[in-house]
């Protein structure tokens, strides 16, 4: 019997993030694994990818509510600091609220895809919130093997409190922080306080 494994990501440029989500993906025996992919991007992005993975592979699409490309577009936008920091401050409530949703969202796909372990692959840390509802729709679905993995040196905690509440969910959802550096294995350390149990290092190969 096949394990039926879920990939969740969110990205929206082609970088290293759609290289490790296509060598993870490929990587698998399809004799043993059943994969599944849910993914937050734009269309051209999500038809190149059904080109490049193999044809074994389930793509989802749901219809989620990230905001990460609004935040992008505010900090490139040039606006006066006082209009900045209030659009940032209301972008920060809606992703609350959209992180809830897509929890939700995510929670009912599960039920539907029942996998048996889920992996996100996010580009940074905390990144897409996406891959974030993933992780705490898994938990509440009581999935026995919830992974994240991570491609890049995780960011210092910059709003207090909130963010170490997030951050000690996110330790408490997951089974396992996989980072592709031993230096940003201990970022999530010292930087974000996460559990040194939880912590992996798969450094970034060649195929040979």
């Amino acid at each position: 019997m096949r394990t039926r494994i879920l990939f969740v990501t969110e990205f929206y440029l082609p970088g290293g993030l759609e290289r490790t989500l296509t060598d993870l993906v490929t990587g698998l025996d399809p004799e043993s694994f059943e994969v599944h992919l849910a993914l937050k991007a734009p269309a051209d992005k999500v038809e190149r990818l059904r080109r490049t993975l193999p044809a074994t592979v389930t793509f989802h699409v749901p219809a989620l509510f990230a905001v990460q490309l609004w935040q992008d577009s505010l900090a490139e936008s040039g606006l006066p600091g006082p209009v900045r920091l209030a659009a940032r401050l209301a972008l920060r409530v809606l992703r609350d609220a959209c992180l809830l949703a897509d929890t939700a969202r995510l929670w009912a796909l599960m039920g539907r895809v029942r996998p048996d372990a889920l992996e996100v692959v996010n580009g940074g840390y905390p990144g897409g919130m996406v891959c974030l509802a993933a992780l705490f729709a898994a938990r509440l679905r009581g999935l026995g093997s919830v992974g994240m993995y991570v491609l890049s040196h995780p960011q210092p905690r910059k709003a207090g409190v909130p963010d170490r509440l997030l951050d000690r969910l996110v330790a408490a959802c997951s089974d396992r922080i996989t980072s592709n550096s031993k230096a940003a294995s201990l970022g999530f350390s010292a930087l974000r306080g996460m559990p040194t149990s939880k912590l992996r290092t798969v450094n970034t190969g060649v195929d040979p």
